[in-house]
């Protein structure tokens, strides 16, 4: 029987690949340059054959258990980002800069997830800047110089706390101010 993980991630030491090992996975599941590795640092035994476990506390030594973190987090910021439609918001570059930043070692891998989060929260929903400018041309309108501005004045006031309400409330205050009549 040979040693088994009880972590869910494990850098690959070769490369900058992280490889996905469910918890209680045979190590000799691994690619053997991992192994290798594993065995050049003392993690798992020479040989494999042993039903010894090695714990996320055993692969702390050498600043491990901060790198295990910090890939961890970088997959979060990543997956995050993948849930995201970059036609959803004005400008998505800073988003894409991130997720192209190197990952090559704990400090690349920390600076790359706070750039992906930083990025992904300093995103403008389209609709969003669609509404900024509809409000802003409804702003800009004088109310006195029209029959009737009371859609405009009840599409202004409609709720925006969600990007569906955003959405609506752009296209009422549009629509609104295409009805109005000119006194």
């Amino acid at each position: 029987m040979s040693k088994l993980i009880a972590l869910t991630n494990i850098k690959h030491i070769e490369g900058s690949t992280p490889i996905n090992v469910a918890y209680g996975a045979s190590v000799d599941a691994l690619p053997g340059g991992v192994i290798t590795a594993l065995q050049a640092k003392g993690l798992i035994g020479a040989p494999l054959a042993t039903k010894q476990m090695f714990t996320a506390t055993e692969m702390a030594n050498d600043g491990e258990q901060a790198e295990l973190t910090a890939v961890t987090d970088l997959a979060e910021a990543k997956a995050d980002e993948a849930a995201l439609t970059s036609t959803d918001y004005v400008d998505y570059s800073a988003v894409t800069a991130a997720l192209a930043l190197p990952e090559n070692n704990t400090a690349l891998i920390n600076a790359k997830t706070a750039a992906i989060d930083a990025a992904v929260a300093a995103l403008v929903f389209a609709e969003q800047s669609v509404l900024d400018t509809a409000k802003a041309t409804a702003n800009a309108l004088t109310p006195g110089d029209y029959v009737d501005f009371t859609g405009v004045t009840a599409a202004l006031a409609l709720p925006e706390t969600t990007e569906a309400l955003e959405v609506t409330k752009a296209a009422a205050i549009t629509a609104a101010i295409a009805a109005l009549v000119h006194v």
